[in-house]
């Protein structure tokens, strides 16, 4: 075996011509006494593999296994162990129990001093007439700031947390493949399911009405004399045609007049009283069912919004019952500002409902402020085993929050901005300097919510 002598290094020696490294020197031959040439490639050898079509083909696909792999995230064992540890649930740093069993009351003060203070103000309205104006122009700016709180809170809370948590890379393998597109999808399907419960609901409050009725008119004319019965039929046939006119009242507002096939005249005021400046006197007629059908829609909607509002709550209840001594004031002071925002918005929703008592209205409002501190609870009791990037737990938050922003997609914009602002016509009878205020209040809402969202 020929060795050849380092120029670099002459007390070292290699054991192979074709070897120049140190490292593979034998200690037995410190000098070399047969110098020879490193054994090179054959030139001639290397362009004939180069211009190989077999040697192409070889490099060609292998450039496409390694660009595919990268592409399709491939993962390498290391890559699976990062995403491993990923999951794993982290050890709380420090934990004062009394710190957020605390929070959790001052969550709930702040909670109800939101709605009920709104909704006392609504309900409370008739009683002092003295300040009916200001007390209207406040809930109206209320309701607004309430309106851009929903919105805000779908938009900026909801939808990105639910894009969050079907984009982890702890989500199911089963779930990866659509991804964020659960997102759209639960949205979606929360938005169809709204509207069919508010329109089946509609129908089967219209039917008990009807028939509630269509058995009052059989009462009254079973005790009548048939002369009168007599009459009754014949001026009905005469009045078949139902006719709507619109009159100005003496306040100013429009009232609609309608002629019914009962023979019965009922006055619709669409304005309501302590909107338009004066208060005006309560009609001695009857109010027409489109108001009653009107209001029922309402209450369903407002019900339904206050359900997607509490799947929010529950979820940053349980966030807060969890997180460390270290982010705990931080988080506390957000979610206190946007859990009172919101209760004001809801308060003023909840108050404006005409069929129900105030004590309904009071049970409604009771829900909003109990569920974010039922959550916190619940994420005290499970803090040592709560895994934020547990599979099951993110399918389940993310489920929830798409279905929530759904609800307030679809209620923010066609209950709420649709029919109290675009085709509302007391809205729109407004003064401009009254329409201004709302909108800076609606905006203002959105803008809280959106700084609120640095910390929440």
């Amino acid at each position: 075996m020929g060795r050849f002598t380092n120029a670099g290094a002459s007390d070292c020696c290699c054991c192979s011509c074709s070897c120049c490294c140190p490292d593979c020197c034998d200690e037995a031959y410190l000098s070399c006494s047969e110098p020879c040439e490193p054994v090179l490639p054959s030139p001639k050898l290397h362009s004939q593999l180069s211009t190989s079509p077999l040697f192409r083909v070889a490099a060609f696909l292998a450039l496409v296994s390694a660009v595919s792999a990268q592409a399709a995230g491939e993962a390498t064992p290391e890559s699976t162990s990062s995403s491993a540890n990923l999951c794993i649930a982290d050890d709380i740093p420090s934990y004062d129990l009394k710190f957020h069993i605390a929070g959790l009351f001052i969550v709930l003060a702040t909670s109800g001093f939101g709605i009920f203070g709104t909704l006392l103000l609504s309900v409370n309205r008739d009683k002092l007439k003295k300040y009916e104006n200001l007390i209207a122009n406040a809930l109206l700016l209320f309701k607004m700031f309430g309106i851009g709180v929903i919105a805000g809170t779908a938009w900026i809370h909801l939808l990105p947390d639910a894009f969050s948590q079907f984009g982890s890379p702890c989500l199911p393998s089963n779930w990866q493949s659509y991804g964020p597109n659960f997102v759209g999808l639960f949205g979606l399907i929360a938005a169809f399911l709204v509207q069919l419960v508010e329109v089946t609901g509609e129908g089967v409050k219209r039917k008990r009405e009807k028939k509630h009725s269509h058995d009052s008119d059989c009462i009254e004319l079973s005790h009548r004399p048939s002369q009168d019965r007599t009459s009754d039929e014949n001026s009905s046939k005469q009045d078949s045609v139902n006719v709507i006119a619109p009159i100005p009242s003496p306040n100013h507002h429009i009232d609609v007049i309608q002629y019914e096939s009962t023979s019965t005249l009922k006055v619709l005021n669409v304005i309501p009283a302590g909107h338009a400046g004066k208060s005006s006197p309560a009609p001695t007629t009857h109010i027409t069912d489109t108001h009653s059908h009107n209001t029922n829609s309402k209450e369903l909607a407002t019900i339904i919004l206050e359900i997607g509002i509490l799947f929010h709550s529950l979820i940053i209840g349980v966030t807060l019952g969890v997180t460390p001594d270290d982010q705990f004031s931080t988080l506390l002071g957000a979610i206190c500002f946007h859990q009172m925002f919101e209760g004001m918005a809801l308060g003023v929703l909840i108050g404006r409902l005409g069929n129900i008592t105030n004590r309904t209205k009071k049970l409604l409002s009771l829900l909003y402020p109990l569920t974010t501190p039922i959550g916190i609870v619940i994420g005290i009791s499970v803090r040592h085993s709560y895994n934020a990037n547990s599979s099951s737990l993110i399918v389940m938050q993310g489920i929830l929050d798409s279905l929530s922003a759904g609800i307030l997609f679809f209620n923010a914009y066609t209950e709420l901005m649709s029919e109290e602002v675009s085709h509302s016509p007391h809205f729109l009878g407004l003064s401009s300097v009254l329409k201004v205020a709302s909108f800076v209040a609606m905006y203002l809402g959105a803008a809280a919510m959106a700084i609120v969202a640095l910390w929440v």
